[in-house]
């Protein structure tokens, strides 16, 4: 392209700052509301057991509603509509925690907010996405960079906000920066494609590539959901990390995430995108087998440091390998699908084994199972891999 045709088609471009008001304030309301959640309701008396029913049943929930809605939006083009609706179920699910303390109302926002919070997450994360391709932008690690800012940033003030008004303060203020942030949501693009098609979407084929993405994509993020379930439980009980550690843990996790999601915008135009995919795949098994071994807090906070290197790689790559081989508009459902309803029903399968081999075996045999099973998954994708270079190669 020439530059005077770049300097102008630039100039045309809306500004990008209020999509990273949206990506700090949507991420902040998580890092306040997510990790407590559970902890307020045990406190308010409710058994572990029941808990555990509650959050089964919003999985069970997140499998199902999702990707129907995500199917309806890809057929009607209302993708920033269904984000919204998803944003206002977590504004919902915190004021019914802040506010009451019968079981009814604790459990309605318990399966609200397990039902939505990661669909939105990848509902806005796959509207980023279009956006910039729409504009020709390749700032999609930058503003993901502000998502991890929000988050880190929110993590480092819970403490505060508890201490200054328990959860009351916690879930009132992550209500508060998911409505403020509603009304950020027009920094998104209303769908996920331009123009439509004059085909029906159902009638729209997917490829043989997603079909073999998807086997692999069950046991990669199976991994990953067992592993983020113990890993703080193992840092606690088997490396002697404190509530108060863990907390500041977190927002280091997010943090240090920022530089590499700032860094992968200048790579990835530049490497082959399958390649990318593998490198942070991979690099994010090793990340999990050496949190089973990890013999002390130094060398956890080292460890640390890869994984924000190898995290912003696989997530990136991730939800573009997947936006490869979808087309445009069944994308919103097919994120959905690879990102939410198979790694939901992988870890409801074998969560409960994943929990007796970590009483039963140890962590690191916890963990190098995780290593192998996406592995596994790796070598299961590598055809669609494949089927997306020649894709390419084709254009």
């Amino acid at each position: 392209m020439p530059v005077v045709a770049q300097s102008a088609s630039q100039a045309e471009k809306p500004s990008v700052i209020p999509l990273y008001a949206l990506q700090v304030l949507s991420y902040a309301g998580n890092a306040l509301a997510l990790p407590y959640v559970n902890l307020y309701v045990v406190a308010s008396g409710v058994s572990a057991s029941t808990l555990g029913i509650l959050l089964s049943i919003g999985s069970m929930l997140e499998i199902l509603i999702p990707p129907a809605l995500s199917a309806l939006a890809d057929r009607y083009q209302r993708h920033r509509v269904l984000f919204i609706g998803f944003i206002g179920s977590l504004v919902v699910g915190n004021l019914l925690l802040a506010w009451f303390d019968q079981f009814i109302m604790l459990a309605i926002a318990v399966i609200a907010i397990e039902m939505v919070f990661r669909p939105s997450l990848t509902l806005g994360m796959q509207l980023v996405i279009s956006r910039m391709e729409h504009e020709s932008r390749q700032i999609v690690g930058r503003v993901r960079s502000f998502s991890s800012f929000g988050f880190g940033i929110a993590s480092l003030l819970a403490n505060r906000l508890f201490a200054f008004g328990g959860y009351f303060a916690l879930f009132m203020s992550a209500a508060a920066t998911f409505t403020i942030s509603l009304g950020l949501t027009r920094s998104l693009p209303e769908a996920t494609t331009e123009k439509r098609s004059p085909k029906a979407v159902g009638a729209v084929p997917r490829s043989r590539g997603f079909y073999l993405l998807a086997v692999g994509m069950f046991f990669m993020l199976m991994a990953h959901r067992v592993g983020y379930a113990f890993w703080f439980v193992h840092f606690q009980q088997n490396l002697g990390l404190s509530t108060e550690v863990i907390s500041l843990l977190i927002a280091f996790l997010a943090l240090i995430e920022i530089p590499f999601f700032i860094l992968l915008d200048r790579i990835l135009p530049h490497v082959n995108l399958q390649s990318a995919f593998l490198v942070g795949g991979v690099g994010m098994g090793f990340v999990w087998l050496f949190v089973g071994i990890v013999p002390n807090q130094f060398w956890l906070y080292i460890l640390m440091i890869m994984r924000g290197a190898m995290f912003a790689t696989f997530l990136l790559t991730t939800f573009l390998v997947i936006a490869r081989v979808s087309h445009p508009e069944n994308v919103a459902t097919n994120q959905a699908l690879l990102q939410g309803t198979i790694p939901g029903f992988a870890t409801l399968l074998t969560a409960p084994l994943a929990g007796w081999a970590y009483d039963n075996l140890g962590a690191p045999i916890l963990f190098t199972t995780i290593f192998v099973t996406i592995i596994i998954g790796i070598v299961i994708s590598l055809p669609a891999l494949r089927y997306i270079k020649n894709n390419e190669s084709e254009a």
